[in-house]
């Protein structure tokens, strides 16, 4: 499955290029929970259009489909992930000036981390971020930022906490997928569900 909020884009456009009475009963029948795979069966809606009208839509239908599965088909990363990195200058500013960083500061930790796709407007960039060589973690459990970078350069922290890992959900709020962060031991893994609630992400 694809998250909604994509799906629902695509859905609203395609429903634009229909006429009005069809357009309303193809949103009543897909609904907002279908995959792109779905949108093969609208092809009975666009017999009437003309060769022209029909390569434009086709032409829509497949680029936003190849782009919603690239969006949706994401795996985790934690905090021991060995694609772990520098970050840009931007989203090192904003974390160790932030309250959040304080006791790892003391501890003179340096922080690693990798880009994440969260948002689906891409000129934003969304970044994972813990601290390198295990400095400050408990058992189980690093620090973790999630920081966007804009194109404007205020980048902001969209989330900060602890955990192991961190993975990206189908669903999606506010143009941001939702994740899950996971820690834990072998005995006992805990898994907390935040959404995006327009300027950080909160928990479920």
């Amino acid at each position: 499955m694809i998250s909604k909020y994509v799906l629902s884009e695509v859905i609203e456009r395609a429903i634009s290029i229909l006429p009005r009475k069809e357009g309303w009963r193809v949103a009543h029948q897909m609904g907002e929970s279908e995959t792109c795979a779905k949108l093969k069966d609208m092809g009975k809606y666009f017999k009437r259009f003309s060769p022209f009208k029909m390569k434009s839509v086709l032409l829509f239908f497949i680029t936003t489909c190849a782009s919603c599965l690239a969006y949706a088909a994401q795996r985790a990363v934690s905090v021991e992930s060995p694609q772990l990195g520098p970050v840009p200058q931007t989203v090192r500013s904003i974390i160790v000036t932030d309250v959040s960083f304080n006791i790892f500061e003391t501890l003179h930790c340096q922080i690693l981390g990798k880009k994440i796709p969260l948002s689906s407007d891409n000129s934003i960039s969304t970044w994972f971020v813990t601290t390198s060589n295990a400095c400050g973690w408990g058992a189980a459990v690093g620090p973790i930022w999630v920081v966007a970078d804009r194109p404007a350069g205020n980048p902001s922290i969209l989330l900060a906490t602890g955990g192991y890992s961190l993975s990206i959900t189908r669903k999606s709020r506010r143009a941001f997928a939702s994740i899950a962060v996971n820690s834990g031991t072998a005995e006992e893994n805990i898994r907390n569900r935040y959404f995006f609630g327009g300027k950080k992400y909160v928990r479920e």
